[in-house]
């Protein structure tokens, strides 16, 4: 009877795709899936670089970009923020930092840009990973909403 109880737990666990607390089962290795997550959302060897800034930065003055455009947000420049989260986010012209580029993002969204607050929305963790990030998407979908409507 308890091989029944655990073969059925062990099923239950493989249909929920969770098996943190199943005693016998290693937990998911959530930071391995959400660095996964997010190299499909910003993409990998160029192709986000590329498609972001190519028709507007020269690839070889990306790095001078970035840099003014870093200059631009601290003084209130929502659209600067935008590119330096996106440069950050991709590692374009400058080395990845995913702590920078969100903080940017955040800045872009806090200043008005309401597709950065989309943008901030859905490069957090997904809903089932952490708490603290269903408390920022909320704000951010929150702010959105309201840019939009100042807009209409």
């Amino acid at each position: 009877m308890a091989h029944r109880s655990i073969a059925a737990l062990a099923l239950l666990c493989l249909l929920l795709s969770s098996c943190s607390w199943f005693p016998l089962a290693a937990p998911p290795d959530e930071n391995a899936l959400f660095n996964e997550q997010m190299r499909w959302t910003w993409g990998e060897g160029g192709a986000y670089c590329q498609m972001s800034f190519g028709d507007r930065v020269d690839p070889n003055a990306l790095p001078a970009f970035i840099a003014e455009q870093e200059k631009n947000c601290a003084q209130g420049d929502a659209m600067a923020c935008q590119d330096e989260a996106d440069a950050r986010l991709g590692g374009c012209g400058t080395p990845r930092d995913r702590d920078r580029g969100m903080a940017s993002l955040r800045r872009a969204c806090e200043l008005g840009l309401p597709e950065a607050c989309r943008g901030y929305a859905s490069s957090l963790p997904s809903k089932s990973w952490w708490f603290f990030a269903n408390s920022e998407r909320q704000w951010a979908e929150a702010r959105e909403l309201e840019l939009k409507r100042k807009l209409k």
